[in-house]
């Protein structure tokens, strides 16, 4: 949601045959994590989140654990070394392919989704480390990216447990 210049991000996980999921704070979480502009609006922007019409299906999780990170929606939000954060992959966000009024249908959007995820993860080179605790089933990542980094021969895979 967006008020100005100021937004809030939620984290999604793109998933494979099944609703994406949408990680929401608890309203504890939210009291703690919340930009000062959104702390006492819990109610009514996560109503409003989950009134839009995406184009994709969605399952909202409720986590105590989800931090809410405010930016400035002028900012590169990309994760470093991410699809995102990739010249081609700024360009398919671009194109809003899950974003309401889509120009193609959700499915349509997940398959070149899935596509340049599959494509990134063949062109990867060198050490690639993935920092996981889980691996989500039926994510895109656990579907598309993780086989295509094993059968990868440019790279040295490197799993690292955060918790460690």
């Amino acid at each position: 949601m967006a008020v100005g210049s100021k937004a809030i991000m939620f984290v999604i996980e793109p998933m494979v045959g099944v609703p994406d999921l949408v990680y929401l704070p608890d309203a504890e979480s939210w009291k703690n994590y919340a930009p000062d502009w959104a702390k006492n609006r819990y109610s009514e922007i996560i109503s409003y989140v989950k009134l839009i019409h995406w184009n994709r299906k969605l399952e909202w999780i409720i986590s105590p654990t989800c931090s809410i990170p405010d930016y400035n929606e002028n900012s590169d939000t990309a994760v470093p070394g991410s699809l995102e954060s990739t010249t081609g992959g700024r360009q398919m966000e671009n194109e809003n392919l899950f974003k309401p009024r889509g120009v193609i249908n959700h499915e349509q959007a997940h398959v070149i989704w899935e596509g340049l995820e599959k494509k990134f993860a063949q062109q990867a080179q060198g050490e690639v480390k993935l920092f996981v605790n889980d691996i989500i089933p039926n994510s895109v990542f656990a579907e598309i990216s993780l086989p295509a980094l094993k059968a990868n021969p440019n790279i040295q895979l490197e799993f690292v447990n955060e918790n460690e």
